[in-house]
């Protein structure tokens, strides 16, 4: 079914709100940086009161499909990394992303490339699904950067779709799709910089493929606190540590239509593992579902040097009354990761003027637990 030109990018806006993590007000709020939205101690018993939905969290694993999580981790830590000979210097996905990203020109990197495969082939096949669609990004820093056009370069990198058919959830109710998308992009940030640029209020009025009137995060949602093992939430999250927030968004639709309201529940956590994850599901009528995940890894060189971090995204959604392809769902993705890499590169590069650390940032990682959310930067 083809969909309007401007109705496509309603519906991609509202979409992308179940793809990210927003913060904003509409134009003529009060300013972001005098905005503060305070935080309550609570637990699950607090965030189930507020709303929060814990069956709507998309379930820990796939089914069916690869996990694309395992397969970038294997990529960071896994045995082709390690020295085969004195060829080359680099010797963590860390160094080989830092040394591509600094040649500027696709045919210096296609000569790396090139020189990799011929001396180190085990490296080159282990890196060649995956490092040159991360450095592909020209597209996204460009004013003509439409996430929509799937032949510009997004610098997002696509695992194989996964179904949820079978696991417990509202999408079971619905004869609607249950496909996970996945997708890995490298962003040159810290965790502080990524979660500044996600609760910037304001910011994201100014995204591309969006066409939100306003976006803030509710009254009384803003919970901080432990999530005890046995409960509903921790049956699809680790338990401790927990910082959430819901926010509402108003999102404009072309005549004949007005505009809808919709909802995001953002739930941050640190896995056992010691990853920073942040859950996000709606409960509007609007969806029949929408739920994802983002799992973050930071990456260094070998000698400690910071580099970035690797945003690992499963998303899914259907819409209830308006109609999408995976196609779309996709674009919605590459709206989300694009955007966000756009706004905390630029937070991190105006925190250090004078070029990244010389090592990784402590981010906002604190005692095991999950960062404070910092709206607005306060």
């Amino acid at each position: 079914m083809t969909i309007l030109p401007d109705l496509r990018a309603a519906l991609l806006a509202v979409m992308t709100l179940a793809a990210v993590t927003p913060a904003a007000v509409g134009p003529g709020a009060t300013s972001p940086q005098t905005a503060v939205l305070p935080s309550r101690a609570g637990g699950e018993a607090e965030l189930l009161e507020a709303g929060f939905l814990p069956e709507r969290l998309l379930p820990a694993r796939p089914w069916g499909a690869e996990d694309l999580l395992p397969q970038v981790e294997a990529l960071r830590d896994g045995a082709p990394w390690r020295p085969g000979s004195d060829w080359p210097p680099e010797r963590s996905l860390g160094d080989l992303l830092a040394e591509l990203l600094a040649r500027p020109d696709a045919a210096g990197r296609r000569a790396l490339l090139a020189e990799l495969e011929r001396r180190r082939p085990e490296l080159a096949r282990a890196a060649g699904p995956w490092v040159p669609g991360l450095v592909d990004r020209a597209a996204v820093d460009t004013e003509a950067w439409d996430p929509r056009d799937d032949d510009q370069a997004h610098g997002i990198v696509f695992g194989t779709p996964w179904s949820l058919e079978g696991r417990p959830g509202p999408w079971e109710r619905f004869a609607v799709s249950r496909t996970v998308q996945q997708a890995v992009s490298f962003v040159e940030a810290d965790l502080s910089a990524l979660k500044a640029a996600e609760h910037d209020f304001g910011a994201y009025f100014d995204d591309v493929g969006t066409v939100y009137e306003a976006i803030a995060p509710r009254p009384r949602s803003h919970l901080v606190g432990r999530l005890a093992p046995g409960g509903g939430v921790t049956a699809r999250v680790p338990a401790g540590e927990f910082a959430a927030v819901c926010v509402d968004a108003t999102v404009d639709l072309p005549f004949p239509l007005t505009s809808c309201t919709t909802d995001l529940w953002i739930l941050h956590t640190v896995d056992g593992r010691g990853r920073l994850v942040t859950d996000v599901h709606s409960t509007s009528d609007f969806y029949h579902w929408a739920s994802g995940r983002d799992v973050f890894l930071p990456l260094s060189r070998v000698d400690g040097r910071f580099v970035g971090t690797l945003v690992v995204r499963a998303f899914g959604m259907d819409a209830a009354s308006l109609p999408e392809t995976d196609g779309q769902r996709r674009d919605v993705v590459r709206t989300g990761l694009g955007n966000l890499r756009r706004r905390a590169e630029a937070v991190f590069t105006a925190a250090h003027p004078d070029g990244p650390p010389d090592v990784a940032p402590v981010g906002p990682v604190r005692d095991g637990g999950p960062p404070a959310l910092v709206l607005a930067g306060l």
